[in-house]
């Protein structure tokens, strides 16, 4: 069984990083604020273009806060441009699979500024 303590701080962490991180079978809802393109260093140790989606998100126990999803694979790209995501979509983010047989997908739950979260993120609450 893992240390409890150190289970406790690993969630704690994963709630409150600009980043949206999904295990496995996890998803996330959030609206979207915003999407562009960033340069990183990828998994190959090289620059690469990635695609940042900026989600408003409403987290158990954190609250409204702003999530980066950045991702820069092929499956990932056809997914966004075939469901024609943009900002004000609220949208599902769900993740299936482990390391390189890992898939994300979109699901919308309903498109433009009608559905956005309302609120600003708690700014205080990110370390």
């Amino acid at each position: 069984m893992p240390n409890e303590l150190a289970q406790k701080m690993l969630d704690e962490k994963k709630q409150r990083s600009p980043f949206l991180t999904l295990a496995d079978g996890e998803e996330q809802e959030g609206t979207v604020l915003d999407i562009k393109t960033i340069t990183k260093v990828g998994y190959s140790g090289e620059e690469e273009e990635f695609l940042r989606v900026v989600l408003r998100c409403d987290i158990e126990g954190v609250g409204v806060i702003d999530k980066n999803f950045d991702n820069s694979s092929k499956r990932w790209l056809e997914e966004v441009v075939k469901k024609d995501i943009d900002k004000g979509d609220v949208i599902k983010v769900s993740r299936e699979g482990q390391q390189t047989k890992t898939t994300y997908t979109i699901e919308i739950l309903s498109k433009g500024e009608a559905g956005a979260l309302q609120g600003e993120p708690n700014v205080n609450d990110v370390i």
